[in-house]
């Protein structure tokens, strides 16, 4: 491995130069240099170069990049440190909400199954059962004949969370709340947008069935 001055003597020797200028030194022909002039000025070569063995140990960023190596930016003295980026949910974790919100909906106790799904998604919204969440919160306030709430529930689910296999029952259960609310012009509305985006889900199945809310 190459030692310290070999490594940079080649690119150093530029600034070397430039650094020699600036201190008023001029490069004459060997022959016109006065032994006295010729040992001053090696003299300050080897300081120099000692300045810049120093300058490597202080600053390797600069080192690697003389070196023809990339740059790495490191933090100096007093440079804020960057937030660590919090640690992602535990996925039992959030199975264990979801399922704490699923037995107190069998129990019928709607507000609280209520409860446990709004605070399953403020903690987990990007979750793998959140659009499974969003679903069963529209559900607990049907369940419990809050149908305003329920329309605002099933039309969150579907709009927040439309690729999922809960987005056609959502809007389905959404167009059910409408009806329950005497609103017969938007619920038909809502289900003529989910038979057309959705028309091989099972809620399309259960609507030509006459299923569900649906019966005939």
């Amino acid at each position: 491995m190459m030692g310290k001055r070999e490594r940079f003597s080649p690119r150093w020797s530029v600034v070397l130069a430039a650094l020699l200028l600036l201190g008023g030194c001029s490069l004459l022909p060997e022959e016109k240099v006065k032994r006295g002039e010729f040992d001053a000025l090696s003299q300050r070569v080897t300081t120099l170069e000692g300045q810049v063995t120093t300058l490597q140990g202080l600053h390797p960023d600069l080192a690697r990049t003389v070196s023809g190596g990339p740059a790495v930016p490191t933090a100096l003295p007093g440079d804020p440190v960057p937030a660590a980026a919090p640690a992602p949910k535990a996925s039992g974790s959030e199975r264990a909400a979801y399922q704490r919100g699923q037995n107190l909906l069998k129990q019928k106790q709607y507000d609280q199954a209520a409860e446990a799904f709004r605070q399953m998604l403020a903690d987990y919204p990007s979750g793998r059962l959140a659009p499974n969440a969003a679903y069963w919160l529209g559900e607990c306030y049907y369940a419990a004949g809050r149908y305003g709430e329920a329309a605002a529930g099933f039309q969150n689910a579907a709009d927040r969370y439309p690729e999922s296999d809960k987005a056609p029952d959502a809007m389905m259960k959404l167009s059910c709340s409408y009806d329950r609310l005497g609103d017969n012009t938007r619920a038909m509305a809502v289900m003529d947008v989910m038979l057309t985006r959705y028309p091989s889900s099972n809620a399309a199945k259960m609507y030509y069935n006459g299923e569900g809310c649906f019966r005939r």
